[in-house]
């Protein structure tokens, strides 16, 4: 096992949006655009019209994965003062009937990059059984936290890279106003 840097998928936004004109080739048309990196179905919807006013649409889906791929499982936002458990799953889908690997968290806090937290774990995946890792966390105070998580083997290596935001444990309340609703007014 090598403990060589691996690139994460960072752009994991859930809606790619393109207007881009089609390429023909010999009846033939086709498209290109740069995909964000979550590896998911993607819902495709186009609507193409001539000026005849003659129209066409498809509705078609598409399939984004690796033969080796991880996916995370994080909330949206983190409180300081929590502990939390990480979980990843491990997905094998290539040639490749079961793996056996390292799965490695790391983060850090705000943007010091320098004081990077590192926690390991083994897996097992297979095709029929996604491998399953775990890791408890607590919370510090600060304004971010930033994960990679990273999955690693002797032939196939994913990671994917999430940054999310840390609130205070409690948000003092500092106005307050009166709300008076009258019923016989609608």
């Amino acid at each position: 096992q090598s403990s060589k840097q691996i690139t994460p998928r960072i752009a994991m936004q859930e809606t790619a949006f393109f207007a881009s004109a089609l390429q023909f080739q010999k009846g033939d048309a086709s498209i290109e655009t740069i995909m964000p990196d979550a590896l998911t179905r993607w819902n495709i919807r186009l609507f193409a019209h001539g000026k005849d006013m003659s129209f066409g649409s498809l509705d078609t889906s598409i399939i984004s994965q690796k033969e080796f791929m991880i996916a995370s499982h994080i909330p949206r936002f983190v409180r300081s003062g929590d502990s939390m458990n990480l979980r990843s799953t491990l997905y094998v889908l290539g040639s490749a009937s079961s793996l056996k690997g390292k799965a490695k968290l790391s983060y850090f806090i705000d943007e010091d990059s320098l004081s990077i937290k590192t926690l390991i774990s083994d897996f097992t995946a297979s095709t029929s059984s996604p491998g399953q890792v775990m890791w408890n966390i607590s919370i510090p105070k600060g304004r971010t936290m930033t994960f990679t998580f990273s999955g690693e083997s002797d032939s196939f290596e994913d990671a994917e890279r999430y940054t999310i935001p840390i609130l205070p444990s409690s948000l003092p309340i500092t106005d307050r106003y009166a709300l008076w609703l009258n019923p016989e007014v609608s």
